[in-house]
């Protein structure tokens, strides 16, 4: 099952040439961050669930991206 089967872009982030960094959902509406890490062959992201509350800090600038994926 592909990621296109299991999550869907709510927000994108960061783009250059394909998402970058973006904001999913699932079929459950659990909010994911989601970070492109090869496109080298295949596109291949990683996604971490996140909460609205530290998903809303992280796009305010109050939390950093290092913080949110440790905590998350």
């Amino acid at each position: 099952m592909g990621m296109e089967d299991v999550l869907r872009i709510d927000k994108i982030l960061d783009f250059c040439d394909v998402p970058q960094l973006f904001v999913a959902r699932d079929a459950f509406d659990t909010l994911y961050l989601c970070l492109l890490y090869d496109d080298e062959t295949v596109y291949r992201y990683t996604g971490i669930r996140i909460s609205t509350r530290r998903l809303e800090s992280f796009l305010a600038g109050k939390a950093a991206f290092a913080f949110t994926l440790s905590t998350a």
